[in-house]
């Protein structure tokens, strides 16, 4: 369910980001910013399937940016949905991210 691209240079995000889902996501997550460090390179979110989201996904958004601010990475999020772009917008997080 949760795939990167074959180039495994983006996290696809599940199509709900809610607190049912998590747990999983934050694990591929994780593995996937400790990839980029070695790596090097930025975080990106591939946000276009993501239809719901919560408060605890938008709580993973940001502990990915910190995870990745942490390895003076950026964290760059695409084809964010309006509803997903609202809530960022409300919670005033929006500026923690580059927004595609």
């Amino acid at each position: 369910m949760f795939m990167n691209t074959a180039k495994d240079n983006v996290l696809v995000a599940p199509a709900k980001l809610l607190v049912s889902t998590r747990g999983d996501f934050r694990q591929k997550a994780l593995k996937f910013v400790e990839r980029r460090v070695v790596e090097g390179g930025e975080i990106v979110i591939d946000l276009s399937d993501t239809q719901e989201i919560d408060a605890s996904g938008i709580g993973l958004l940001v502990l990915v940016q910190e995870w990745a601010r942490r390895h003076e990475l950026a964290v760059r999020l695409l084809g964010v949905r309006k509803e997903v772009r609202d809530l960022l917008d409300l919670t005033r997080l929006d500026g923690l991210f580059e927004i595609e």
